[in-house]
C-alpha cells in the first residue's frame, strides 16, 4: 500500500508540475503546441480525478492512522514537493532554456548568414564598378590623349 501511496505522490507532483508550465509555456510550446481547449479539457479532467483520488487517500489515511496522521503526511509532502521541485524540475527549466538558446542562436546565424551575403555582395559589386569606373578613366584619358601621344610619336 505505501508504494502505491508513493507512486500517486510522485503522479500528483508531477500533474502539478505540468499543470503550472502550462500556465507560462516555453517558447517553443507556444509556437508548436495543439488547441488550447483540447489542453484544458485535459487538466480539468486529471485535476478533478487528483482531487478525487487524494480525498479518498486522506480518507483511509484518517481512518487507518488517525487523524493527526494526514497532518504528517501533509507535512513530509510539502517537504518532498520543495526538494523535488529544487532538484527535478530544474532540470526540465535548463531543457527549455537551452532549446530558447538553439532557436535565438538559429535566428542569429540565419540573419548573420543573410546579412554577410548581402555585404560581400554589395562589396563585391562595389569593387567591380570601381574598377570599371577605373578603366572608363583610363580609357577617357587615353583616348583623350592619344593626339598628342601621336603628334609625339610622329615627330620623332
Amino acid at each position: 500500500m505505501t508504494g502505491t501511496l508513493s507512486q500517486w505522490g510522485k503522479a500528483f507532483s508531477d500533474f502539478s508540475n505540468i499543470e503550472e508550465r502550462e500556465k507560462n509555456p516555453p517558447f517553443w510550446k507556444k509556437t508548436f503546441k495543439g488547441s488550447d481547449e483540447e489542453t484544458a479539457l485535459e487538466i480539468f479532467a486529471n485535476k478533478k480525478k487528483m482531487e478525487q483520488m487524494r480525498a479518498e487517500i486522506k480518507d483511509h489515511i484518517s481512518w487507518t492512522y488517525g487523524p493527526s496522521a494526514w497532518k504528517e503526511v501533509l507535512a513530509i509532502e510539502a517537504d518532498m514537493r520543495r526538494r523535488r521541485k529544487q532538484e527535478a524540475y530544474r532540470k526540465q527549466e535548463q531543457i527549455d532554456a537551452m532549446i530558447n538558446f538553439a532557436i535565438g542562436a538559429a535566428i542569429f546565424l540565419v540573419s548573420g548568414g543573410i546579412l554577410f551575403v548581402g555585404f560581400y555582395l554589395f562589396r563585391t559589386m562595389a569593387r567591380e564598378m570601381v574598377m570599371k569606373t577605373i578603366l572608363t578613366v583610363l580609357f577617357l584619358m587615353f583616348v583623350a590623349t592619344s593626339p598628342f601621344i601621336y603628334m609625339l610619336v610622329a615627330s620623332i
